[in-house]
C-alpha cells in the first residue's frame, strides 16, 4: 500500500528536508525494511517468506518501491508571471525510490513551502513510471490516492467520458487514482 504525507500551515513554513527527510521515522525512509518495526521479522526471523506470523507475510511484502512524488504550493509564479495570484502547486516525481534520489536529496534540502504532499508509491498493478507517481495536480488542485478503485479496467471508458476537456488532457498515467483526480 501506498505511504503519503501532508504538511499544512498557515503560518509556520517547513523546509521539505525537515519534515521529508530528517526524521527517524521520514516518508523517505519508510521503503526501507529497517524501518518497519513490527512488519518484517527482525529476531531470528530474516526472510520475510520463512516468517511463521501470517500477517508479517501480508503485510509490506512491496515496500513502497515503486517511485514517490511531492508537490508543494508555492508563490514563485506570481511574481513571474502575468494574472497569477496565490500559490500554485509545483511538483516533482521520480520512478527511483526516494533513498537512491540524488536530485530528491538536492531539492528538499534547498525548498520551503507551507503546503505539502508526499507520496511513496507501492503499484497497485500500472506501470512503474513517473507519470504514474503520485500525487497529481489539476490547476490549483492536488490529490493523492491510497487504494485502488473496484473494477477500473471495467469502467475507465465510461469515466473518461465525464472528464472535462482540460481535465482529460492532464491526464497523462494509467492508474486509477489519476482518473479519478480528473473527475
Amino acid at each position: 500500500m501506498c505511504r503519503w504525507f501532508a504538511y499544512i500551515s498557515p503560518v509556520e513554513p517547513c523546509l521539505l528536508s525537515d519534515v521529508l527527510l530528517n526524521p527517524a521515522n521520514a516518508i523517505s525512509k519508510q521503503c526501507s525494511e529497517h524501518y518497519l518495526p513490527q512488519l518484517l521479522p527482525h529476531s531470528e526471523e530474516t526472510n520475510l517468506q520463512e516468517s511463521t506470523d501470517p500477517l508479517i507475510k501480508m503485510r509490506n511484502s512491496l515496500l513502497n518501491m515503486d517511485g514517490l512524488g511531492i508537490a508543494w504550493y508555492t508563490k514563485s509564479a506570481e511574481n513571474y508571471v502575468k494574472d497569477v495570484d496565490g500559490t500554485r502547486p509545483a511538483l516533482y516525481k521520480s520512478q527511483s525510490p526516494a533513498i537512491n534520489d540524488f536530485n530528491f536529496r538536492s531539492l528538499y534540502t534547498n525548498t520551503e513551502t507551507h503546503c505539502l504532499f508526499a507520496h511513496i508509491r507501492a503499484t497497485s498493478g500500472s506501470v512503474v513510471t513517473q507519470v504514474n507517481s503520485h500525487p497529481f495536480v489539476f490547476g490549483r488542485h492536488t490529490f493523492m490516492h491510497n487504494g485502488a478503485i473496484s473494477n477500473f479496467t471495467d469502467i475507465r471508458r465510461d469515466m473518461t467520458d465525464e472528464f472535462s476537456y482540460d481535465a482529460y488532457a492532464n491526464v497523462l498515467g494509467s492508474t486509477d487514482s489519476e482518473h479519478a483526480a480528473a473527475l
